[in-house]
């Protein structure tokens, strides 16, 4: 085992590593080679990928932040277009899909697989036939819902600011999980550690009752604030989209200040959006013991 003394400091290391002033901290090849001593080879491979096509990743989100925004426009100007030929070509395709079991059907001389596909044949003609009937039905609310998506891309497209809310929301939450992940680090560093079998990986063990029920508690107040970002996040596009509804008309595009929305939000309504988020976190945590 290899030791380096960092101001005072002693790292015991037996990966490759960086040294960061008071720290030291494996480089990339340094986890993969952690998670393969721990008989975790895939954890490794995969931080490993992630760090060398990083620039891959950086180039499909660009690319898929463009091709929404080429979207939006696209479902403003034929929105209606677009969910009708998607829900008539829906129709055609089983209608089509029947019609090539009935001609298996025709032409196929084993008796079972004739049976089959004349199934086959009935269940897609169906079910075209149900979808067709279902859209004669909900006409009238099939038109209002592309009402809906049209003002929804409207409001899109000559508000793109929105698009930052759920950026802006998603850095204060991971700026959290990073300041809880720190305090955790300080909290297990006063119970007992020792090794985990042969593996790399520690347990922590606390006698103090108080200390197991404090750990219960900053867990859960993990998911309650998580939760509460969540909640934050809905009410600022809420607020946002409803100032754009009753101040938009013919004359103007509507008039949105999504730092309003932001005040709103804690200055009138955070006490709702934290009893709210912890019904939510509630869930979070049964279902965090129970898998």
């Amino acid at each position: 085992m290899e030791s380096l003394i960092v101001r005072s400091h002693v790292c015991a290391l037996i990966f490759n590593r960086k040294d960061f002033e008071l720290y030291c901290l494996p480089n990339f090849e340094g986890v993969k080679e952690f998670f393969l001593a721990a008989g975790m080879k895939m954890v490794g491979e995969y931080i490993l990928d992630l760090y060398n096509g990083w620039k891959v990743l950086v180039a499909a989100a660009v690319f898929g932040f463009v091709f929404s925004l080429f979207y939006m426009i696209f479902l403003k100007c034929c929105a209606r277009v677009l969910i009708w030929v998607t829900v008539l070509a829906a129709i055609v395709l089983l209608a089509v899909l029947g019609f090539l079991f009935f001609w298996n059907y025709r032409n196929e001389a084993d008796e079972d697989f004739k049976l089959l596909y004349k199934v086959l044949a009935i269940v897609f003609w169906s079910l075209s036939g149900i979808v067709a009937l279902v859209l004669l039905c909900l006409y009238g609310d099939i038109q209002m819902s592309l009402s809906v998506v049209e003002s929804a891309a409207s409001f899109m497209f000559t508000n793109c600011g929105v698009i930052f809310i759920p950026i802006v929301i998603n850095i204060l939450t991971a700026c959290f999980v990073l300041y809880w992940i720190a305090a955790l680090v300080y909290f297990l560093s006063t119970g007992e550690i020792s090794q985990w079998g042969s593996t790399p990986f520690a347990t922590v063990s606390f006698t103090d009752a108080l200390f197991r029920n404090s750990f219960i508690y900053q867990l859960f107040a993990l998911f309650w604030v998580w939760a509460f970002f969540i909640g934050l996040n809905q009410f600022v596009l809420s607020a946002t989209v409803i100032q754009w509804y009753f101040t938009a008309n013919s004359d103007t595009k509507g008039n949105i200040s999504i730092a309003k929305s932001f005040c709103w939000a804690l200055f009138y309504h955070i006490g709702s959006l934290a009893f709210g988020s912890i019904f939510l976190a509630i869930i979070m945590f049964i279902r965090f013991v129970f898998e």
